[in-house]
């Protein structure tokens, strides 16, 4: 990606949130900078996950790795409600998007953000820059926001795409 007229590589790696993979992550945490932690918002047990996910990457790494909140499936009816989101906002301290794997709605923001900050920290440590939150911020999810409004549990969306 290039931010600020620079390249900057992503290597991103995807465990899927499965338990057969939970005793080999340690070896991912190892020398990131970035996490991004996903929740399905139209299965709350996976929701009800993230607080071990996160639980387990602060016993692993250091304040200085950027973790990310993403509900996905944003296309879809949602069961995950957006208090509870704010709850684990405000626990952790966690920027929160919500996204769209199927559609690519927010996915490019998402990763816009996690390059920015990333970057600007690097250039932080340097002493080259500081990092400057305000460029990014209208890419973040306000959860107070009186734009478009999340469907309602039950609601149906029309959904166009191939998995509906």
């Amino acid at each position: 990606m290039s931010i600020k007229n620079e390249t900057i590589d992503l290597h991103v790696w995807d465990t899927s949130g499965q338990e057969r993979f939970r005793c080999i992550t340690r070896n991912f945490y190892r020398d990131c900078t970035g996490i991004i932690i996903v929740f399905d918002l139209t299965n709350t047990q996976t929701f009800k996950n993230v607080q071990l996910w996160l639980d387990q990457i602060n016993a692993e790494v250091d304040d200085s790795v950027t973790k990310i909140l993403v509900g996905n499936k944003l296309d879809l009816n949602r069961e995950v409600g957006i208090d509870d989101v704010q709850n684990l906002m405000e626990d952790y301290n966690l920027p929160y998007f919500e996204t769209s794997a199927m559609t690519g709605g927010n996915i490019g923001h998402l990763f816009t953000f996690m390059a920015t900050i990333l970057h600007d920290k690097s250039m932080e440590r340097t002493g080259a820059s500081t990092i400057d939150f305000t460029r990014v911020e209208s890419e973040r999810i306000s959860l107070t926001s009186s734009g478009q409004k999340s469907p309602k549990k039950n609601q149906k969306v029309k959904n166009d795409g191939c998995c509906s």
